[in-house]
């Protein structure tokens, strides 16, 4: 099993300032991706196709944290990537440049504000691929991202303790990273799938305000044209990397008339939905190399995205599906307080307390829960 030494201090200064490290070489995505090339101990590339009985792809050493890696450290570095690669927060700046925020997540409006596109910018597509390699991975191994950590139960409510987790409250300020999710609409999951996307159904998640602003252009009267756009509208287009691009050779010094209203709304659309064909290309070749068509071709988007990202609804009656107490009666009140105290939470919350206790904020993830015999 590969071995690699991560250095998180420097990780969360790039996250903090992006600008002072633009070749990105301190973010954990890159130290994981240069670690795992080819090396004198390690000379063949890595397929990631493991076996089932893997619980884990790499062994962590985390430098100046102390951890022994039994699985907690692999998907903390796993969890660290989707962070830097689609930060939760929106106020935070994007650590690597291989996607960017949808244009709905900028304004605030429309649906799926909090989800990245590819970058249309981003010409590192080895790097495009090793992300397709990792979603196949773990749509291969399904049980690859699930932990079963022992949890103890005493009469008095005090810290949870899952292996390789460290000991902390059962709260919000436990939880040491965001959601560990590849945040994605399914306009890109739908490409990666191989299925058709459509302007009308797909791209409102991913910029609502410019559907609509087609939308009304298609159909508005040659006086109310003139008035609104006026001789403005020229045949560009902005992406979401917010690059302008011509729509036509010279489309920049070229106004859009009414009359050429229709192509001009033709070529938007083609535009936008093309914006990031070749990075998602990419993602698929290494998608491809890992998980074999004829069983891609079996999945649709939305299986696609739960199998490698898991489900994003974290309800109680899955929880207790996947949830097996030794030597505890379902009357026991320690159970009892434990399934009301999940009902009260938001499903963000338990998500929440999905990552603290398993090191995965998405199901499915087992959780074996046994009495505090020391009374700890």
């Amino acid at each position: 099993m590969p071995r690699l030494y991560i250095n998180r201090r420097l990780a969360m200064e790039h996250r903090a300032c992006p600008s002072r490290d633009p070749a990105c070489k301190n973010a954990v995505f890159t130290q994981v991706y240069e670690g795992l090339k080819p090396s004198d101990k390690y000379e063949k590339p890595l397929d990631y196709r493991w076996p089932m009985r893997y619980d884990q792809w790499w062994e962590c050493k985390f430098i100046a944290e102390g951890i022994i890696d039994q699985g907690g450290g692999f998907r903390d570095s796993l969890a660290d990537m989707s962070e830097e690669l689609c930060p939760s927060s929106a106020d935070t700046p994007v650590p690597l440049p291989f996607f960017v925020r949808t244009a709905n997540q900028g304004n605030g409006t429309g649906e799926a504000r909090d989800m990245y596109v590819p970058n249309p910018s981003c010409r590192d597509f080895a790097k495009y691929e090793w992300i397709g390699q990792l979603m196949g991975a773990a749509l291969r191994g399904k049980e690859f991202l699930v932990s079963n950590p022992v949890i103890t139960l005493s009469a008095e409510p005090r810290s949870l303790k899952g292996r390789d987790s460290r000991p902390g409250q059962f709260s919000k300020e436990g939880v040491l990273f965001g959601t560990q999710v590849l945040a994605l609409p399914g306009f890109v999951w739908k490409q990666l799938s191989g299925e058709e996307v459509s302007w009308s159904k797909d791209f409102p998640a991913v910029d609502s305000v410019l559907v609509k602003l087609l939308e009304v252009m298609e159909g508005v009267d040659k006086e109310t044209f003139e008035f609104k756009f006026g001789k403005e509208l020229t045949f560009t287009t902005v992406l979401s990397d917010q690059q302008v691009v011509e729509l036509i050779p010279g489309g920049t010094g070229i106004v859009v008339g009414y009359e050429d209203r229709l192509r001009f709304i033709q070529l938007v659309q083609k535009a936008r939905l093309e914006e990031s064909k070749e990075q998602v290309a990419a993602m698929q070749a290494g998608l491809l190399k890992v998980v074999p068509q004829a069983v891609l071709d079996l999945l649709t988007w939305q299986e696609l995205e739960k199998k490698v990202c898991g489900d994003p609804e974290v309800t109680v009656d899955a929880l207790r599906k996947l949830t097996r107490f030794e030597d505890f009666e379902p009357s026991d009140t320690r159970v009892q307080y434990f399934w009301e105290a999940l009902n009260n939470f938001t499903n963000e919350d338990r998500s929440r307390f999905l990552r603290f206790v398993t090191g995965r904020s998405r199901l499915p993830a087992r959780i074996y829960i046994y009495p505090d015999k020391l009374g700890l």
